[in-house]
This record gives structure tokens, sequence and C-alpha cells, in this order.
């Protein structure tokens, strides 16, 4: 979930992904309400890893958005 986004989202649960521990707990420092994983999203194990920690933290979630960000524009055309 983009850092952009996440703290609009008032009154959800809100679970943050990211490689970046560091970025992470200063995000989770500025709003504590939002909870935040460490994954990686090259690694299978890591993918598991995060899914099993999510799942266990919050058993009651039903909604993802996933890989939200900025997409810069490109050209397809070679």
């Amino acid at each position: 979930m983009g850092f952009g986004l996440a703290p609009r989202l008032r009154g959800n649960t809100v679970i943050i992904g990211g490689r970046r521990a560091d970025r992470l707990a200063d995000l989770r420092a500025e709003h504590p309400a939002i909870d935040t994983v460490v994954i990686d999203t090259t690694s299978p194990a890591s993918i598991a890893a995060a899914a099993d920690k999510v799942l266990g933290r919050h058993p009651d979630l039903n909604g993802l958005v996933a890989m939200a960000g900025i997409m810069q524009p490109e050209s397809l055309r070679v």
C-alpha cells in the first residue's frame, strides 16, 4: 500500500508491507494505528511469511490493495 494512501484510510484496518523496515518503523511512529510487515515480493518465502504474520495479527481481514503506488508512464513500443 502506498505511503500516501494509507493514512487516508482512517477507520479501516490498514497494514503496509515493504522491504525497508526503517521506513515502515517511521510510518508506524507517525501513524500508530497502521500495522506494518516486512515483505520482499521477489521472495516466495518472504511472501508466505508476511501473509502468515498479517493473518495471525488480523484474522478478520477481508480486503487487499496490492501494489498501490505511482506508476510512471512508459512506452512499450520498440
